[in-house]
């Protein structure tokens, strides 16, 4: 299966994922994260909340 891939700011590509219903990105050095809440409204926009911060390389 072709996971479908998001390319950030820096140029690093993350492979996306679904894990028991959530979001789930992977970066190159197999590190991941996991959206735990998205489309809240706050102050100044729209935040989603994640469970860590993947560095760049």
């Amino acid at each position: 299966m072709v996971l479908p891939e998001v390319k950030t700011l820096e140029g690093e590509i993350l492979k996306a994922s679904i894990y028991n219903g959530k979001a789930m990105l992977t970066d190159a050095k197999e590190g991941t994260l996991m959206v735990i809440a998205t489309n809240l409204i706050a102050g100044n926009g729209v935040i989603h909340v994640i469970d860590t911060v993947l560095m760049p390389e």
